[in-house]
């Protein structure tokens, strides 16, 4: 068993050297496009975001003036994600005018699908924007753009996907502040092909940062749904700056979800609060039960203090290609946050959380806890082992901690793995934790992609 372990971790030490440049979480590390200093750890001013590849729109004026700058932790903490410094991006006063800070993507593939991350706030409404754009055309005046809003005034991490044309090997992405003084900030950026991550997100608009339904639909004329706006510290949403107030007993409120892949697994996540009876959410008409009615699942809650994480896994019948996903109450109050909706891969829902039970995307000092679900998609039992690993800031293998060996059944109850890597160095976020999933150590075998934690480049 120790020489099996042993091999193990030498197959471990070898991806970390080969996959050096490590992702955001749930992406192929092997894959992951770099730009210059994602963090922004490696400028103090904004003349420093020039050298780094990072300029000011519509011209560099805008980074002497101060309206494109850095933010430092020790002036503002609140207005940094993670690390020392993040962007921070200010419209001129008086004015419905915009300025951006950009950054040109190189060597990209014609005709691929990429996705731009990082984590985002802004100081209110919806007057900053990540943007990605002059990926599809000629030259610079190509016109296409795709954007995301960042209403949220907490750090939430936003996306966008986009698709390069078939002469196209470049594509912009901006970081921009519209109207009358408001701000946007920036940190943690992360590009990747989009077929190197784990499936995304079916929900649309998941967290309601929209500021309304938009995708979910109410299949009643009564009242009493409505989007309540995070008035003070997440008073009312789970993250984010919305989230659904749901009043209305036996109204459903859904959300119709197509294009699924029949007799697939997949896993429903979602947070919610009760008032002061039963409130949660599920999914219906996936499959067709043996009494020949339509299948529906759900969970709830009755917890009126904190919010808490429903999971539920269900698998798509022989011919059914979509599913519907729902909110219900007993005539009393609940609130319901961060949907998700995944195709079950064997590991899922990887979370890191620090010695203070706060949910990270980096490495800390000290204890760190990585909670992984394993899930069996696949025809057979499983037997598997999850593996923690840390690398320090110069990509060498610290601390390795493996799970006893587990199984799951074929299309059985997913199963939750805790562990822990202690004693971890001040600098520990200029490194990185990747979690791994193997099989029962008897063939060695990689059972998926790894989850990493970490922006080290």
């Amino acid at each position: 068993m120790k020489k099996m372990f042993s091999m193990v971790m030498s197959l471990i030490m070898l991806i970390g050297i080969v996959s050096i440049m490590p992702a955001a979480a749930y992406a192929d590390t092997a894959r992951e496009l770099p730009i210059k200093d994602p963090g922004f750890e490696s400028t103090s001013d904004g003349a420093g975001l020039i050298a780094n590849g990072w300029q000011s729109w519509p011209e560099n004026n805008a980074i002497n003036n101060g309206n494109v700058s850095i933010e430092k932790n020790s002036d503002n903490p609140v207005n940094v994600y993670n690390g020392c410094h993040s962007l921070k991006v200010t419209s001129p006063n008086d004015t419905n005018g915009s300025v951006s800070a950009y950054y040109t993507l190189q060597n990209l593939k014609p005709n691929t699908s990429y996705t731009v991350g990082a984590w985002t706030k802004s100081s209110g409404w919806d007057h900053a924007s990540l943007i990605v754009k002059d990926y599809n055309g000629d030259g610079q005046n190509a016109g296409s753009q795709t954007e995301t809003k960042i209403v949220n005034t907490e750090f939430a991490y936003k996306t966008v996907e986009f698709t390069t044309g078939e002469n196209n090997t470049t594509a912009n992405i901006l970081c921009q502040a519209n109207w009358d003084g408001y701000t946007g900030w920036f940190d943690d950026f992360s590009v990747a092909e989009t077929s190197t991550l784990k499936t995304k997100n079916l929900i649309k608009n998941p967290g309601f940062e929209w500021g309304n339904e938009g995708s979910w639909q109410k299949r009643s004329a009564k009242e009493g749904v409505v989007i309540k706006r995070n008035a003070e510290k997440n008073i009312y949403s789970h993250s984010g700056e919305y989230c659904l107030k749901y009043g209305v007993g036996n109204v459903p409120y859904e959300q119709d979800i197509t294009g699924l892949k029949p007799n697939t697994m997949y896993t429903l996540s979602f947070w919610v609060k009760a008032d002061t009876t039963e409130f949660g959410a599920g999914v219906k008409n996936f499959a067709i039960g043996e009494d020949g009615k339509d299948i529906s699942l759900s969970a709830s809650t009755t917890n009126t203090n904190e919010y808490e994480k429903k999971t539920i896994n269900f698998k798509t019948g022989a011919n059914k290609t979509s599913a519907v996903v729902y909110v219900y109450s007993w005539d009393q109050t609940g609130w319901a946050d961060d949907f998700e909706l995944y195709e079950t891969t064997y590991l899922n829902n990887v979370a890191l959380t620090d010695s203070e039970k706060e949910e990270k995307s980096v490495p800390t000092e000290g204890t760190n806890k990585i909670t992984a679900t394993v899930a069996n998609p696949g025809s057979a039992e499983l037997k598997a082992r999850v593996i923690a690993a840390y690398y320090n800031s110069n990509n060498v293998l610290e601390q390795v901690k493996a799970s006893e060996e587990i199984t799951v059944a074929e299309g059985g109850e997913p199963m939750n793995v805790e562990l822990t890597l202690e004693n971890l160095p001040n600098d520990a976020a200029q490194g990185r934790i990747r979690v791994f999933l193997f099989d029962g150590f008897d063939s060695l075998k990689p059972l998926d992609n790894s989850v990493v934690f970490g922006t080290q480049n």
